[in-house]
């Protein structure tokens, strides 16, 4: 509009700032839209899964930043979390087919190792500590603590009156 009204009017100065105006725009008009961003991995999310299941959205939000930290994280008496106790954790998860009575919330040790803690039913608190070999457990209902293979906690907790 303003390019015919400057073309009408003959004026030159008024066509040439029309024009440049045009121009611009049309640079505008071929610039591409920015690119989406990319999608996280497939194998990210599978690997999420289980732990999002249990765990929910603030917990995954934990493991990932327990993830970031290094040796020294707690006063320089934390160690980085150990890929072994992630490992148990989620094995653990994973053979969980039941809900926890109350979400867990987790919790990265000093030592490096993941801990869920979470109350059963009665409003009692359990932990489980796991390490590279295997889970500790406290249940405080009872005071009974122990040390137990990955593969036996489920019946733990079952006696524990989870």
């Amino acid at each position: 509009m303003a390019l015919e009204k400057a073309n009408r009017q003959g004026k030159s100065g008024d066509r040439h700032g029309a024009l440049r105006v045009l121009d611009c725009l049309a640079v505008l008009e071929n610039i591409p839209d920015p690119a989406p961003p990319a999608p996280e991995p497939v194998s990210g999310v599978k690997y999420i899964d289980p732990l999002f299941k249990h765990l929910g959205q603030n917990g995954v939000d934990r493991v990932k930043e327990f993830r970031t930290y290094k040796d020294g994280w707690d006063s320089g008496k934390g160690a980085a979390l150990n890929g072994k106790s992630e490992e148990n954790l989620r094995s653990f998860l994973l053979s969980r087919s039941d809900e926890f009575p109350t979400p867990p919330s987790v919790f990265l040790t000093r030592a490096g190792n993941l801990r869920l803690s979470w109350e059963n039913q009665a409003g009692d608190g359990i932990d489980l500590e796991f390490f590279p070999s295997g889970v500790e457990y406290f249940f405080e209902s009872s005071g009974k603590e122990g040390f137990a293979k990955l593969n036996s906690v489920d019946k733990i907790l079952a006696a524990g009156c989870v």
